[in-house]
């Protein structure tokens, strides 16, 4: 009984991985069936979890009667991750807080999406879920690009890519570095990291044109908190406050050039 919960979880996994097929839908039916039978919700929740993972993905393209069968399973997914995220929050919150972004993401409700995306990935990094922080730096930086903000997706791929190296996803690293070579590499092939200089973002009103550090003076770590947390505000003064707090504290910081301009009249 085991043995076969344990397979039909990494066909489920692997299925997610290369991103779903025509038969993920009886991969899942039959993998959730069998690791039901199981005690303990340490092995049961990575089923259900890679199971309404691979629903969100299928969930667009699909016709009403898949869409509601996809519906369920997800549903079903998120009850028992929240329920078990009380018990467990080190094991289970960070799976909830990803998969609910996800189906928000695809239902079009993006009131606190991001926030959930940075959730997810900070819990999962504090109990040292690197393949999940990666795989929640992915979505993210996906999410990023879908609403034409490649320069904050830019930092979530990265951080995507070095969790998956990390932990030793070799193909994940080959496949992404495919995909999202321009979000990676610079044109010497060097991954992108202190060399980030400029940065544009842009919000309802006015976009930050410029942002431009020392590249020895700031670390990516630095980098990385100061753009997650921009990415979420939303007014204009609360984004300056947020990033100058962020800026400041750390001493090293030679160089601040900020230009402000209307998305209308310009620079």
């Amino acid at each position: 009984m085991i043995d076969q919960a344990l397979v039909s979880y990494l066909q489920v996994y692997l299925d997610f991985m290369n991103g779903g097929s025509e038969l993920s839908l009886e991969f899942i039916e039959f993998a959730i069936n069998k690791n039901n039978e199981l005690v303990g919700q340490q092995k049961i929740a990575p089923c259900y979890f890679y199971s309404a993972l691979i629903c969100i993905q299928k969930y667009p393209k699909s016709n009403i009667q898949t869409k509601l069968k996809l519906k369920i399973i997800i549903k079903q997914s998120l009850k028992k991750l929240k329920f078990w995220s009380l018990e467990g929050p080190m094991n289970f919150l960070h799976k909830y807080y990803l998969l609910f972004a996800e189906w928000n993401r695809v239902i079009g409700n993006k009131d606190k999406i991001i926030t959930y995306y940075d959730l997810a990935i900070k819990c999962a990094s504090e109990n040292n879920y690197i393949q999940e922080e990666a795989l929640a730096n992915e979505l993210a930086a996906k999410y990023f690009l879908s609403i034409n903000k490649p320069m904050i997706a830019k930092i979530y791929m990265i951080d995507a890519y070095k969790g998956y190296k990390s932990w030793g996803a070799l193909s994940k690293v080959d496949s992404i570095s495919s995909e999202y070579s321009n979000l990676l590499f610079d044109r010497e092939g060097s991954l992108l990291l202190n060399n980030i200089n400029v940065l544009e973002l842009k919000t309802e009103n006015f976009s930050l044109a410029t942002i431009s550090f020392q590249a020895s003076s700031l670390n990516l770590s630095d980098l990385t908190k100061a753009i997650k947390t921009l990415s979420i505000q939303i007014e204009l003064q609360g984004l300056l406050l947020a990033f100058s707090s962020i800026a400041f504290e750390k001493s090293k910081i030679t160089k601040f050039v900020s230009c402000l301009k209307t998305m209308v009249n310009g620079c």
